[in-house]
């Protein structure tokens, strides 16, 4: 009589067992599958913002590479401005440069018209 006591208890354990796992199911079950869409819904975010990072990071490194481009073409434009201002201001004062010594050609046209007229006639009057 015991192996058929410990039978029947064994087929009511068993029954039981089957009772809880279905009871488990129908309450966990929907859960797991609530989590596990959650958990995919999440992954396709993480993917979605990784691609996202990495395509700030490729656009990144095209700007910084566009600024250093700029900024060496910037320091090469400040220094052909000033050489194109020192060139102005020293064509600006060429000019007068020219009509100073101009001014001092024509002194010196002055004064050696002014000798020659004077030697002239100090020839012409015979030396006196």
């Amino acid at each position: 009589m015991q192996l058929q006591e410990l039978t029947s208890v064994h087929n009511e354990l068993e029954d039981r067992l089957i009772e809880m796992k279905a009871a488990n199911e129908s309450v966990v079950g929907p859960e797991l599958i609530r989590l596990r869409k959650e958990l995919e819904d999440l992954q396709a975010e993480s993917d979605a913002s990784d691609l996202a990072h990495e395509k700030d990071k490729t656009r990144q490194l095209e700007l910084t590479a566009i600024y250093a481009r700029v900024e060496t073409e910037q320091k090469q434009n400040e220094v052909a401005e000033r050489l194109a201002k020192m060139a102005l201001t020293k064509a600006q004062t060429e000019p007068e440069r020219i009509k100073k010594q101009a001014d001092s050609v024509a002194k010196a046209v002055d004064s050696l018209s002014a000798e020659v007229y004077r030697l002239t006639e100090k020839i012409q009057s015979g030396g006196e």
